[in-house]
């Protein structure tokens, strides 16, 4: 039988996201981890699409885990999407929009900015290798 997702799979997935304003502990930790990352070790990076469009976005990537900050645009406000990456070759790798893990919105432009963290994946799949990650580079010396 082959390995496919039926539209039943694809459905519950849809229905298990979480969408939460990051109030407990974790959610934080991860935000402001995230925002410091791209802030800090960033870079611009060029993505071609499905539609042979090319977008400058700014690009940290950091184990199996690629930080794509990516600016407003017509359906959606600026955003940091997390996805685990698979398969490289070089510096070039695929995004899957499969394997996204997160999504941090930004919901304003204050300081700090109203933060949107949009949960796609079991957390317990990934979180602690994420936090490691994280905290790993940020504690890297320039």
């Amino acid at each position: 039988m082959p390995n496919s997702r039926s539209a039943v799979e694809d459905q519950i997935r849809e229905d298990a996201m979480i969408f939460a304003t990051p109030n407990d502990e974790a959610g934080r930790m991860l935000c402001l981890a995230t925002m410091k990352l791209i802030a800090r070790s960033g870079s611009q990076a060029t993505h071609l699409d499905e539609a042979d469009r090319v977008h400058q976005w700014k690009m940290a990537k950091r184990g199996r885990f690629a930080f794509i900050e990516k600016p407003e645009d017509a359906r959606l406000p600026r955003r940091i999407d997390c996805y685990a990456i698979k398969e490289t070759r070089g510096d070039a790798f695929r995004l899957d929009p499969k394997r996204k893990l997160f999504s941090l919105h930004y919901k304003d432009k204050g300081n700090p900015p109203g933060l949107h963290l949009i949960i796609l994946q079991p957390c317990e799949a990934w979180l602690a290798e994420m936090m490691l990650v994280l905290f790993t580079a940020l504690d890297e010396r320039d």
